[in-house]
């Protein structure tokens, strides 16, 4: 926006201020006004001069101008901002949840048995961690039309990034995750649950998604599954899991056959499998290759995309920089009718005696 633009803005929307006892400096824009400029002279009669109305008009708007002046310098002061006003807005994709493992075993090499030197590239060995923040580096940047959020989860959730079309906040959520270990523990249903309540008592504007990276599973009890189901069907979510496999893991792909025993004591195989009892649409990936974690990105940039209408809140603006413009500006303009003024009272009067 240009600088005019933001002062409109400021004038007809909320508008706060970071530091509001500065304000009491207001006053002092009435200090021009108080004492007259020039050098006073003295005079039998003034009658006997003659009317000089450009002098009042220079006069009148040298003190405006300086008024002005410390009024602006004020507002610098006092930190005046814009307080962002929702937006409404209409586009088309998907409203997806990154929900992100962020346990210890994270921090591991992937070593899968089927990881190629294609996708270790140099590296012998590459943390689960970092395959995870870059194929999700590479799905934010090829879905620029859709609404991301993010969590972050071990024992319990953290919300990183509500919905926003704001993609630097979720790739600098993707980074921030590198941050620190993680913990030991890994509760990936209750990380389910909270994902689902974002799509909570929201209009359904479009293709809703969780997408679940971790590298474990979860042996859910009869009530949270029985919780995940209902929750899943009612907001109408599809799950897509990104698996980074380990070494001692035996997989989710078919060809890897179990007995039913050996599938529920395998906290992957028993998620896999409640996952795709839920009745809505699931799709599982391990990403032990390029092409599998290709094949994951390229089904999710197909999702289909929907009309999205949606309110959205930009951040406040701070008014620092337009108000230190106009301040400088009306010096400059200032300055330039005090030149003006004291070039045309000497053509006018002439030198002074």
């Amino acid at each position: 926006m240009t600088i005019v633009d933001d002062l409109v803005a400021a004038v007809t929307g909320a508008v706060r201020f970071d530091n509001p006892w500065w304000l009491m400096l207001l006053p002092l824009a009435l200090l021009p006004w108080w004492r007259s400029s020039g050098v006073r002279g003295v005079h039998p009669w003034t009658h006997l001069l003659p009317p000089d109305p450009l002098s009042r008009v220079i006069d009148l708007g040298c003190r405006a101008l300086a008024a002005m002046v410390v009024a602006t310098l004020v507002l610098v002061l006092a930190g005046l901002a814009r307080v962002g006003q929702p937006v409404e807005r209409i586009s088309t994709g998907a409203e997806i949840v990154i929900l992100l493992d962020r346990s210890r075993s994270m921090d591991e090499d992937l070593i899968a048995p089927g990881a190629s030197a294609a996708w270790l590239g140099d590296q012998p060995r590459r943390k689960k961690s970092e395959v995870a923040r870059q194929l999700l580096g590479e799905l934010v940047a090829a879905r620029t039309s859709d609404r991301f959020a993010m969590m972050l989860f071990s024992t319990v959730p953290i919300l990183v990034s509500d919905f926003s079309q704001g993609h630097a906040v979720v790739r600098a959520g993707v980074d921030v995750s590198a941050t620190g270990r993680g913990l030991s523990e890994t509760n990936i249903g209750t990380a389910l649950v909270a994902a689902l309540r974002l799509f909570a008592n929201r209009p359904y504007v479009g293709q809703r998604v969780i997408l679940l990276v971790s590298d474990g599973g979860a042996r859910l009890a009869p009530d949270m599954r029985e919780q995940l189901t209902r929750t899943i069907r009612r907001e109408r979510v599809a799950v897509y899991w990104i698996y980074l496999r380990s070494r001692r893991s035996p997989g989710l792909l078919a060809d890897r056959e179990l007995t039913p025993d050996q599938q529920d004591a395998v906290p992957e195989h028993f998620l896999h499998r409640f996952l795709q009892s839920t009745g809505m649409p699931y799709r599982a990936y391990e990403a032990e290759s390029r092409d599998a974690v290709a094949r994951a990105i390229e089904d999710i940039k197909r999702v289909e995309d929907r009309p999205l209408r949606y309110s959205d809140t930009p951040p406040d603006s701070p008014l620092e920089r337009p108000l230190l413009a106009i301040a400088f500006a009306l010096l400059a303009l200032l300055a330039a009718t005090i030149g003006v003024g004291t070039f045309a009272t000497r053509t006018v009067n002439g030198p002074p005696s």
